[in-house]
């Protein structure tokens, strides 16, 4: 992707239009835009390294190192599992192809439906030595709360009949060590 904005940056010296641009570099013009932008105010140079994708960390490299030493130093001492859980889930409202109104009048889509949800917890399950890992998950209608996500933590325990060192990320409902 990198050679592809250098080459972008080339054509923006050359005074092509950024639809001739995104046609030749097979990208879309909304693309060639952000990439002008990112040319003009800063060059060629501003152009080179893509960064990080996704959402900033909240804590530098050192501090993640830290982190890790310290769940995997408790769970060697308890010879415990180390999980990191996670959950999200999906809807499924009913495919509307296309509609149309009057000009000037919005369509208005009359649908009886019932929005069916989808809830999956997941789980990274590490030996505290660091010699295996497994992936186990569980999916559920409706939503994960504080409650059931204990309950598939509690689960996870039970099962493996070993003590769980939990990491979580910050959210609402998250950010305590559960187990």
């Amino acid at each position: 992707m990198e050679e592809r904005r250098m080459r972008a940056a080339d054509l923006f010296r050359r005074g092509m239009i950024p639809a001739e641009i995104a046609r030749q570099l097979g990208v879309t013009h909304q693309v060639v835009s952000e990439w002008r932008k990112t040319w003009r105010e800063g060059g060629g140079a501003a152009l080179r390294g893509a960064g990080h994708a996704g959402r900033p960390r909240k804590l530098r490299t050192a501090q993640l190192a830290k982190v890790a030493r310290a769940l995997g130093k408790g769970a060697r001492r308890q010879n415990a599992l180390i999980v990191f859980e996670d959950e999200s889930g999906v809807s499924l409202p009913p495919s509307v192809r296309a509609t149309w109104a009057p000009r000037g009048q919005t369509p208005v889509l009359r649908h009886r439906f019932v929005w069916k949800r989808l809830s999956l917890a997941a789980a990274l399950v590490y030996e505290p030595d660091g010699s295996d890992a497994h992936l186990v998950f569980q999916l559920r209608p409706g939503a994960y709360n504080q409650d059931t996500l204990i309950d598939f933590l509690s689960d996870l325990h039970q099962h493996g009949l070993r003590p769980v060192s939990a990491g979580c990320r910050e959210a609402s409902i998250q950010g305590t060590v559960l187990v």
